[in-house]
């Protein structure tokens, strides 16, 4: 939600003497009080979804036009990354806010992620052909709370792919999978057919902001995530929904 902005619902005393329950008229054995208060929440939660989504929508352009003022190389790439990671937030709250009642609560992530892949390969202005794209992502239904950070690992992870993995004319694949793991968890599969790791690379403490967002990222939905990058670069997140039971593994990144 965005900062400063509250909402409550306000629901009128009654004194139960003339039937009312807070609300006039509204008799609870008739089940119009329930049904009323229903569809306010629902009217809110809609109202709050609108703002955040347009929120986010605001703070993507005004990193866009910053971005395009920029003269600093540097600072443009940082603006633009920030950018991105906004708009895959951005996405979570426009799939919410096309969804009704209940369904607001959360999201299928199979149909999301491909909304987000197609964001990042055109925000990364990849020519047609060049790094082709395979997913195999079966379906599930994501709180907002866990597929905001999920989204933003993909984000880090697919752009990092996108950005260093392949020279600028040279041709290549990524690949995304996300199936069921173990002890009721999933497995989110991510690599690329590329140059690999660096050597210098280091894990456990990550220099780069976009691996520091992904430690973080991971520690916030107690996921593990390894990397591998003998052939490729190769991330696997290990996590489970809450509403299926928490993991028992301490997250954090593992080379």
């Amino acid at each position: 939600m965005a900062s400063g902005m509250r909402h409550r619902i306000v629901v009128r005393p009654g004194n139960g003497q003339d039937g009312s329950y807070g609300r006039a008229g509204c008799a609870p054995e008739t089940g119009e009080w329930l049904r009323a208060c229903i569809r306010e929440r629902d009217v809110v939660i809609r109202d709050i979804l609108h703002r955040n989504k347009n929120t986010m929508q605001f703070i993507s352009g005004l990193l866009y036009l910053q971005a395009d003022a920029a003269d600093d190389d540097l600072l443009h790439r940082v603006l633009k990354a920030n950018q991105i990671r906004i708009d895959s937030i951005f996405l979570v709250y426009e799939r919410l806010y096309r969804s009704e009642g209940l369904k607001a609560k959360a999201i299928d992530f199979s149909d999301y992620v491909q909304d987000l892949l197609s964001l990042l390969y055109e925000s990364h202005d990849i020519a047609p052909g060049r790094i082709g794209l395979s997913t195999d992502v079966q379906p599930l239904s994501l709180a907002v709370d866990t597929a905001v950070p999920l989204g933003l690992i993909v984000t880090e992870l697919v752009s990092n792919s996108l950005r260093h993995a392949f020279s600028r004319e040279e041709k290549g694949h990524i690949f995304l999978k996300l199936k069921g793991g173990p002890e009721d968890g999933y497995v989110l599969t991510i690599r690329d057919d590329g140059r690999g790791i660096p050597g210098h690379v280091d894990f456990r403490e990550p220099k780069t902001f976009g691996l520091r967002l992904v430690n973080m990222l991971s520690r916030q939905l107690r996921a593990t995530v390894e990397i591998a990058g003998d052939r490729g670069w190769e991330s696997k997140i290990t996590f489970s929904v809450p509403e299926r039971g928490e993991t028992k593994k301490a997250g954090g990144v593992h080379g």
